[in-house]
C-alpha cells in the first residue's frame, strides 16, 4: 500500500489558534511556526542562498506541519505550550546547515541574526561559569547555563557538557575551522540554532522551562546512532580528527555527551525526551522519503552525481530503517506514560512502514548504470564536453523532478507525505 497515493486529510489548525493565544511568547507578534519558516524560506530565496540551504528549510517545514496534528500531540501529552517549544526546537534544529549559523562555530566575529555572538553560544554550550576574561557571566547567560546543566543532568549526562569545558571558545573555533574537520559541522549542526533559543531566553520571550524544552526537543534528533549517522560517528569524524593537525582536536569531545565508553571513542546519543523522540521519528521519515532524498543529494556535492543519487535515494533510506528499529528500542529508556509509549511506538512504526513503501517505489525507478544513473525511464551519463558541474546539475534536476513526481507533484518536497503519515496515526488511535 502506498500512503502517498491517498487523499490527504489536512491536519486541524485549531492547535495553532490555541498556540497563538498562549502567553508563553512575550513578543509583540504571536508565534506561528509555519509563518516563521515560510518567512525564512522567502528571505533565503531573496538572498540567493544555495539550494541545499533552501531544501534544509523546506525539510524543517515538513516537520513543523507534522506537529500540528492534534491527535498525536494529545497522545504524547504535549500541550499547547510544549507544542510551541517543540516547534521552536524544530526551527532551531537544522539552522546549523546554513552558512550564517555555521559561522558561529568557526568565526569569533560571527553573530546570529537573533543577535547572539559566537562567544555567547560557545560559552553556553561548554557550560562555562566565567567569560573568556575570567569574569562572571551576564545574569541571563548564567541562568541559561544553569538550565542547560539541569537538563543534561536530568537526561543522564550528569557532569557532561556539549563541548569540552576545558577548551576556550577560540580553541574550539580553531579546531572546527580546520579544513579536515568539515564533517564536524554536519555532526554538530543541532548546536548553532540554539543561539536563537538563547536569544529568546535573554529577551524574556521564553521561560526557563521553555528553554529547557526547546533545547531538549532539539538535542540528538539525528539519532539513534545507526545507518549513515553511525558512519559519521564511528568512521568519518574519527578519521577527520586523526588527520587534523591542531593538538586540541582530540580533546574536543572529552567530558562531553559525545564521549564514548572506550578511550578516544565517540557516540551519538539517542533522544532522551518524548518530544525529541517524536521529532527524531519525523526527521528520519523525511530523510528516508522525498524531502530527505532531495536535501541529502544537495548536501553531498563531493560525490559524483550518480553516486550522490544512489546515496540519497537508495543507500541512506535503507540505512534509515535501521535507525527506526533502534529508536523503537531506545524509547524504553525514556520515562513516559503508557499512552505516550503507545502513541510514540505507533508513530515510529508507521514512519518506518511509510519509508519502506517509499523505498520500494523509488528503488524500482532509480538504479546505477555504467558511469551514470537511471532515473525514471531515462539513463544519465556525462556528455562529451559537459562539465562535471553541468552534469551534476542535470542529474540533480532529473532526480528532483522524479522525487516530486512520486510526491504527487507537490512542492516543497515531502510536506504532503508527512501529513499523510500523521493523518494515518489520527485514524488509527
Amino acid at each position: 500500500m502506498r500512503y502517498y497515493r491517498f487523499r490527504v486529510w489536512l491536519p486541524c489548525i485549531t492547535s495553532l489558534f490555541f498556540l497563538l493565544s498562549t502567553p508563553i511568547i512575550c513578543a509583540a507578534e504571536p508565534f506561528s511556526p509555519i509563518a516563521a519558516i515560510d518567512a525564512e524560506i522567502v528571505e533565503a530565496k531573496k538572498k540567493g542562498l544555495p539550494k541545499r540551504e533552501i531544501d534544509s528549510l523546506n525539510h524543517q517545514r515538513d516537520l513543523l506541519l507534522a506537529t500540528t496534528d492534534e491527535a498525536t500531540m494529545k497522545g504524547l501529552s504535549i500541550g499547547p505550550e510544549s507544542q510551541a517549544y517543540l516547534q521552536m526546537a524544530i526551527l532551531d534544529s537544522d539552522k546549523g546547515k546554513l552558512d550564517e549559523y555555521k559561522a558561529l562555530l568557526k568565526d569569533g566575529n560571527a553573530r546570529s541574526s537573533s543577535g547572539v555572538s559566537s562567544d555567547e553560544l560557545l560559552t553556553f554550550l561548554r557550560g562555562a561559569k566565567e567569560n573568556e576574561k575570567g569574569k562572571p557571566l551576564p545574569p541571563k547567560l548564567n541562568e541559561a547555563r544553569v538550565v542547560l546543566r539541569e537538563h543534561l543532568d536530568e537526561i543522564g549526562f550528569k557532569g557532561r557538557d556539549l563541548f569540552n569545558p576545558n577548551l576556550s571558545n577560540q580553541e574550539i573555533r580553531n579546531v572546527l575551522s580546520q579544513k579536515e574537520m568539515g564533517v564536524s559541522l554536519g555532526f554538530l549542526h543541532e548546536f548553532p540554532g540554539m543561539a536563537d533559543a538563547l536569544a529568546d531566553f535573554k529577551a524574556g520571550k521564553i521561560s526557563k522551562q521553555g528553554l529547557k524544552e526547546r533545547i531538549g526537543g532539539n538535542l540528538f534528533h539525528n539519532g539513534p546512532e545507526g545507518g549513515f549517522w553511525k558512519k559519521i560517528t564511528q568512521e568519518f569524524l574519527p578519521g577527520a580528527m586523526k588527520n587534523a593537525p591542531d593538538n586540541n582536536t582530540q580533546k574536543l569531545f572529552e567530558g562531553t555527551v559525545f564521549e564514548g565508553d572506550a578511550k578516544g571513542s565517540l557516540q551519538y546519543p539517542s533522544p532522551r525526551t518524548v518530544a525529541s523522540a517524536y521529532h527524531t521519528s519525523l526527521d528520519r521519515l523525511s530523510q528516508a522519503t522525498g524531502g530527505g532524498q532531495v536535501k541529502i543529494f544537495e548536501e553531498i556535492p563531493f560525490l559524483p552525481p550518480h553516486a550522490g543519487v544512489a546515496e540519497a535515494s537508495l543507500e541512506n533510506p535503507k540505512n534509515t530503517l535501521n535507525q527506526f528499529d533502534q529508536l523503537a528500542v531506545d524509547i524504553d529508556k525514556i520515562p513516559m506514560t503508557a499512552e505516550q509509549k503507545r502513541t510514540l511506538s505507533h508513530s515510529i512504526k508507521e514512519a518506518k512502514a511509510r519509508s519502506e513503501d517509499y523505498i520500494t517505489e523509488v528503488s524500482s525507478n532509480i538504479h546505477p548504470i555504467e558511469n551514470g544513473v537511471h532515473i525514471d525511464r531515462k539513463d544519465y551519463t556525462q556528455r562529451a564536453n559537459e562539465t562535471p558541474e553541468s552534469f551534476r546539475q542535470r542529474v540533480g534536476d532529473a532526480h528532483s523532478r522524479y522525487i516530486h513526481k512520486v510526491e504527487n507533484d507537490r512542492e516543497p518536497m515531502s510536506a504532503i507525505s508527512i501529513n499523510k503519515h500523521c493523518s494515518r496515526i489520527l485514524k488509527d488511535l
